[in-house]
């Protein structure tokens, strides 16, 4: 199985090295990079399978800017008119129903398929090779093969629909925000009551069903310069609002858990 990478921050490299230790050929593709890179059209020639992992940051709005997506989605495009372009594979963070979206507008010429990531930067690759669950979605059953064999290793693989697999990623991450959004709560309450706010927040988070991450009153807000949590959330948010589904909860988690300067 040969695999190729687009995009190499965070995501991609962490793909990248885990994939490579697991012995599959890995060919990577980076703009934004001096490293000498395959070209996209090599990465269609000589893989089975290509993962796109670029960015999805914030428009100044707090919408998804979506625009290094489409700019990658639009080489493979040209590809197609002279080579048979490997299934795609979103392991960017994107909006629920953009991989349906996408399949209708670009199929058959390029096949979309999600796989959303769930690392933290500090432990990238070794979170990506022992994640606590694995998420493939594909609308196409030799794609979803495909994938299957790529993580027959892992633990807890879980095969969804791709719309799903989409709204896993961004809930998951508002939930941690939402630890944050608490533990910051309960460092004022530590207060009021003069006491020691770690400790507190030590033996709440010690409850399994609650857990100790993201659960430290001493680390306060998330920092908006932060390169996942903020980011999802104001997508989400934003993309709720467009709907006219605003949600109250994830509002309020937004503003108490993430800085605004």
């Amino acid at each position: 199985m040969r695999i190729g990478i687009v995009g190499y921050g965070v995501v991609g490299k962490a793909v990248t090295e885990g994939f490579r230790s697991l012995g599959f050929e890995v060919y990577v593709n980076d703009i934004c990079s001096d490293r000498n890179f395959n070209s996209k059209r090599s990465l269609v020639d000589n893989c089975d399978l290509i993962f796109i992992c670029v960015p999805t940051p914030n428009n100044r709005d707090g919408t998804m800017n979506i625009l290094p997506l489409i700019e990658v989605i639009q080489v493979f495009l040209d590809i197609s008119n002279e080579a048979v372009v490997p299934p795609l594979i979103i392991k960017s963070t994107v909006l629920p129903n953009t991989c349906k979206n996408l399949n209708k507008i670009y199929n058959p010429k390029l096949k979309f398929s999600s796989n959303p990531e769930f690392i933290t930067e500090k432990n990238a690759t070794t979170d990506f090779l022992n994640a606590d669950r694995t998420i493939i979605a594909s609308d196409y059953p030799e794609t979803l093969e495909l994938l299957r064999d790529v993580y027959a290793t892992f633990k807890n693989v879980n095969i969804t629909d791709t719309t799903t697999a989409e709204l896993a990623k961004y809930l998951s991450n508002i939930f941690l925000v939402n630890k944050v959004a608490f533990a910051v709560e309960m460092g004022k309450i530590a207060n009021i009551y003069n006491v020691n706010s770690e400790d507190l927040g030590r033996l709440v988070g010690s409850d399994r069903r609650i857990g100790l991450s993201h659960m430290n009153p001493k680390y306060g807000k998330i920092p908006k310069n932060s390169p996942c949590l903020p980011k999802d959330i104001k997508a989400f948010n934003s993309e709720l609002r467009n709907k006219r589904a605003c949600s109250c909860l994830f509002t309020a988690v937004e503003n108490v858990g993430i800085e605004e300067k």
